[in-house]
Parts: structure tokens; C-alpha cells; sequence
């Protein structure tokens, strides 16, 4: 099989490279033919049955339009901090398992959303989260870990106030004009294991939509514990809706973080979307439609 192994040598701290040698060498031995591609480099995956890429989240936010575009299946290989992605997969950065995955080819086709014509896989925030990514963007260096994150949200505990947000979802009125956090899940996964949007599944043409009403973070602290603990939806504050297209207006500016990167500052407007099996992706051996079956158990 014509492999494209795309790894990100910033991400990990520098593990990734080590990474992707292994995997290189393992899928060689395997039979596979194999080109190999650094995210800096021009790449190009006309004629690739399969795509590997090593990095985290961030790295495969990336590629999405590039593996849409040409039609080939991913597995992640992650490497960064939280790895939504390919903890939903059940995917490993393991040689033999990622060998094992690129073997059985068992395929999914994913939901992609898109915001304001950006592709996302697994969440949009809009509030505390995506100004989070904001601040750490700006000062961030190579590649980050979990304590990065300290300095930017005490900053934004310490200095600022949610966004008012009108938030309409297949042109129903979810929210009008208040204060507070919005997340647009296609993947339930979100980071530091919260649960924002536990019946979120990626395979259904739908997004799961959850406003969290706050005015400052204390609120959204005690919102975040539940989430921790998947009592969030048992609180009648919270507004959530379930549909295919998601409007975000305010008279505000506010930014935007898609994948857990940041995306799109000073916005009074979004139009959030889904194309339905957009894109196909490569599940760990043995992982059979795990979202569906914890669908089912909420």
C-alpha cells in the first residue's frame, strides 16, 4: 500500500522525529511503500492510499482540507498534548499497533465541520476557551505541555469577561444575547477529560451545540466540574441543541479556537456547518464504534 507519513519535528518536544522514524521503519518492513513528508515541506498526496500523520491535534487541524481534498483515510499518530483525536480512535504511537491499523484499513467516514469555511474534526469554541488558545498563542514557543496553559487562564480568570453571543442552530434561537462559552462539538472529546458534549458522535451529519452561561470564570469553573463528571446536561442553565447549522452573532469581537487552535480573532459573526463523512479514518484495530455505544448509554 502507497503510505504518506506527514509528521510535525516540533511536536513532542522533539519525540515526534523519533516517532516517525519508528513508524517509518515498521510499515517499511510491513511491505508498505512509503513517502515521507515534514508539515513544512510542499506535500503532496496524489496517488497515497493511506495517511499517517505524527503530531498532535494542531497537526492534523492542519492537513484536514489537504487529506479531504485527495480523498485519503488518516491515522494519527499523536504526539501532543492532549490528543483528542486519536484518543477518540483508540489510536497509539505504538510501531506495531499503527502497522496493525494501516493493515486492517477499517475505515470511518467522519463529520467535518466547518466554520466560516475553515474545517474542523473534533470542537469550535467561542469564550473562555478560545481566548485561552488566544493568549498562549501569542507567547507559546516550539511546543507546549499541560503547564503552559497555567499563565494564559489565570490571565484570562484575572482579566476578562465572556463575549455576548446570539447563538441560533438550524435557524431556532438557542441563546439571545447573553454571556458566556459556547462550544460546537463534533467529537465528544475535549481537553483536560471534560465532557462538554458527551452524545457528541462525528458519524451522524449532525453537531452537538452547548452554551454555558457565565459572566466571569468562577461560574464557568463550577460548569467545567460538571463537565468533569458528565452532570452538565442535568443542569437546567445550560442550552443545548443538537443540528447541521450553527449562527453566532454579537455585537462584540470575539475569537474563535477550532481544534483546540486558534482560528479567527475579532469576529462578530459566524456559520458553522457540516459535511457529513467528509473525510475517512483509519480506527485502531478492535475499536468499533465506540461514540455510538456511549451514545446510547446517556
Amino acid at each position: 500500500m502507497r503510505v504518506s507519513l506527514i509528521v510535525n519535528p516540533r511536536a513532542g518536544r522533539g519525540r515526534a522525529e523519533r516517532a516517525a522514524g519508528a513508524v517509518e521503519a515498521a510499515l517499511r518492513a510491513a511491505g508498505h511503500e512509503l513517502t515521507r513528508f515534514s508539515i513544512d515541506d510542499e506535500i503532496d498526496l496524489s496517488g497515497a492510499e493511506a495517511a499517517v500523520v505524527v503530531g498532535g491535534d494542531g497537526t492534523l487541524h492542519s492537513q484536514l482540507d489537504r487529506l479531504i481534498g485527495a480523498g485519503v483515510p488518516v491515522y494519527a499518530v499523536p504526539m501532543g498534548t492532549e490528543n483528542l483525536f486519536a484518543r477518540e480512535f483508540g489510536m497509539s504511537p505504538e510501531p506495531q499497533r499503527v502497522v496493525e491499523a494501516v493493515n486492517g484499513l477499517d475505515i470511518v467516514r467522519l463529520d467535518i465541520g466547518r466554520c466560516n469555511g475553515e474545517a474542523f474534526a473534533i470542537m469550535a469554541g467561542v469564550g473562555f476557551d478560545a481566548d485561552v488558545v488566544h493568549r498562549l498563542a501569542s507567547v507559546r514557543g516550539a511546543s507546549i505541555t499541560h503547564r503552559s496553559y497555567i499563565g494564559p487562564i489565570m490571565k484570562q480568570v484575572v482579566g476578562s469577561r465572556a463575549p455576548m453571543l446570539t447563538v441560533e442552530v438550524d435557524g431556532d434561537l438557542l441563546v439571545g444575547a447573553r454571556r458566556g462559552t459556547l462550544v460546537v462539538a463534533n467529537l465528544r472529546q475535549y481537553g483536560m477529560r471534560l465532557d462538554p458534549a458527551p452524545r457528541a458522535v462525528g458519524t451522524d451529519g449532525l453537531l452537538d451545540v452547548v452554551f454555558m452561561p457565565h459572566t466571569r470564570a468562577p461560574l464557568l469553573v463550577w460548569w467545567g466540574l460538571l463537565a468533569r463528571v458528565r452532570m452538565l446536561r442535568s443542569c437546567a442553565m445550560i442550552k443545548s441543541m443538537r443540528g447541521k447549522s450553527v449562527v453566532v452573532t454579537s455585537d462584540e469581537p470575539f475569537s474563535v479556537q477550532l481544534d483546540g487552535e486558534p482560528s479567527m480573532a475579532h469576529r462578530t459573526r459566524l456559520e458553522i456547518g457540516v459535511e457529513a463523512g467528509a473525510i475517512g479514518v483509519i480506527r485502531a484495530m478492535g475499536v468499533r464504534q465506540q461514540a455510538m455505544g456511549r451514545r446510547r448509554r446517556t
